[in-house]
């Protein structure tokens, strides 16, 4: 009898921690899609700043005061 206990309490923990284990995978590729997307966004305004600093970028925004 106290097998059969001690078997299901072990269950019920393996259980749990099988949760937490997925609970904590799920946080860890939040946080991964996080600083994936904020070093992206970073190198997106590098771009951008790079750009606004070209003669190119200069001619189109006059242009676009005359359209």
């Amino acid at each position: 009898m106290l097998l059969n206990t001690e078997k299901t309490d072990l269950e019920d923990k393996n259980e749990n921690q099988r949760y937490l284990i997925g609970e904590i995978k799920k946080e860890f590729e939040s946080k991964k899609n996080l600083r994936c997307l904020h070093s992206n966004v970073l190198e997106i305004q590098g771009a951008q700043h790079r750009l606004h600093h070209t003669s190119w970028y200069k001619d189109v925004i006059k242009t676009r005061g005359y359209c």
